[in-house]
């Protein structure tokens, strides 16, 4: 009778009964620390160690073991965050200690099974270091097989939006096996290639994997729609597909060196706020259509102030700052103002509705193959820039704000009073 259910009423179904739980087990790391481990055994020889990211342990991760661990793959659900007594956010996972971490991949590879790495989002940097501190103290062991990477988010910081991201080092530090699993609808996925070549300098085998149609998280998102209720269902089976690849691979390899430095702390995520743009450089170039297949070219607007933005209908914020965008327009059109909204992987057939039913009048561009989102160097959803009356960028933000805040009028009317022609470095 499943057959004729639908991926979404098959995931309702599943939530209704209680994910299976694994055994808890807590293993002592340091003199102080224990990290707590829910482990789901099966008879197989593969063994996958598994360091959930800055949003803690799931139902979503737990349904996903069991359905792994019922395929003969022995799971380890480890909290190390729990273990050191942090709090789940992005800044705690640079607190976590690469020894620890490696004590607890060294517990796992006394299984006497292959062990697999498997991580995601920001989590991957302090799973890579504590790989390459276990590699540095085990150099001639065979216990590791590979490393699975979802979502993979190695940046130092939240780049100033338009510049280069920087990577942690430890990624072109990393010589193991890799396999990435990449959703398209996510801020990472045009900067896929810059992951992957940076893990291939260090050494290391990669193998790659996008999934359409979904974002980061998808299998344990509380708003998660139809199509990441469906490739969560599916991904137990893409995680052993990925770990048969790793197989094939020779993992024996002493820690690589050290590319660089240490990196300092990662930045976390300020509040949202219009940052000025050093030395007003041109802007990328702009070219796209709208939803009704006409040409908008950003050059087209020399003249007026432009702010151009990036986003989703699927990503919640960019949803809740658009209708006090509309009010910008609203106050602004007759001054010299427009609003090129530039979204990202969609099609007409989405966006449209979306426009209609929010009521938005300014032109929504198409940036299907995400080409622009590349070329402007965007890496978090919605990022936003303004362009002066000369074409020149004059300040730029990550995040959502509300465009009729004092502060962003203020920064809007000192761009509307400046003549094109005006040169202004910004402080």
């Amino acid at each position: 009778m499943h057959r004729y259910l639908s991926p979404l009423l098959l995931f309702i179904c599943a939530l209704l009964v209680p994910p299976v739980t694994g055994t808890e087990r807590l293993i002592r790391v340091d003199d102080a620390n224990e990290i707590p481990v829910e482990v789901y055994a099966a008879q197989g020889d593969r063994l996958l160690l598994w360091l959930p990211s800055e949003h803690g342990l799931r139902d979503g991760h737990r349904r996903i073991a069991a359905a792994l661990a019922e395929n003969g793959i022995e799971i380890w659900l480890a909290d190390p965050l729990t273990g050191f007594y942090l709090p789940n956010t992005p800044g705690s996972l640079d607190a976590l200690p690469a020894p620890a971490l490696a004590t607890l991949l060294d517990a796992a590879a006394s299984a006497g099974k292959t062990v697999y790495l498997l991580s995601h989002d920001r989590a991957v940097v302090p799973t890579l270091k504590g790989l390459r501190e276990w590699q540095l103290h085990q150099p001639n062991r065979d216990s590791i097989g590979g490393v699975v990477l979802i979502s993979p988010n190695p940046l130092l910081s939240a780049p100033t939006p338009g510049t280069n991201a920087d990577l942690h080092p430890i990624v072109r530090s990393t010589n193991i096996p890799i396999y990435l699993i990449q959703p398209a609808l996510s801020p990472g996925y045009p900067h896929l290639g810059d992951i992957t070549h940076a893990l291939r300098n260090g050494g290391s085998h990669v193998f790659a994997q996008t999934l359409p149609q979904v974002r980061d998280r998808f299998f344990f998102r509380i708003n998660a729609f139809e199509r990441e209720h469906a490739l969560a269902q599916q991904l137990p089976d893409i995680i052993r597909n990925g770990l048969r690849l790793l197989a094939t691979q020779d993992a024996r390899r002493a820690a690589a060196p050290m590319v660089g430095s240490e990196a300092p702390t990662r930045t976390t995520r300020r509040d949202p706020r219009l940052m000025p743009v050093q030395d007003n450089p041109r802007h990328p170039p702009l070219t796209l259509d709208d939803t009704g297949g006409r040409a908008h070219r950003l050059e087209d607007y020399r003249g007026q102030v432009v702010l151009v933005n990036f986003w989703a209908s699927w990503c919640p914020p960019c949803v809740h700052e658009m209708p006090s965008m509309q009010g910008l327009m609203d106050r602004y059109a007759d001054r010299g103002f427009a609003i090129l909204a530039v979204n990202i992987g969609e099609d007409a057939d989405a966006v449209d509705p979306f426009m209609r039913n929010l009521k938005l009048r300014f032109p929504a561009l198409l940036d299907t193959q995400t080409k622009a989102l590349a070329e402007w160097r965007v890496f978090v959803y919605p990022t936003s820039f303004l362009v002066d009356r000369g074409g020149r960028l004059r300040y730029a933000l990550h995040g959502a704000i509300d465009w009729e805040q004092p502060d962003a009028l203020t920064t809007i009317e000192s761009l509307l009073v400046e003549p094109s022609g005006q040169s202004t470095t910004s402080n």
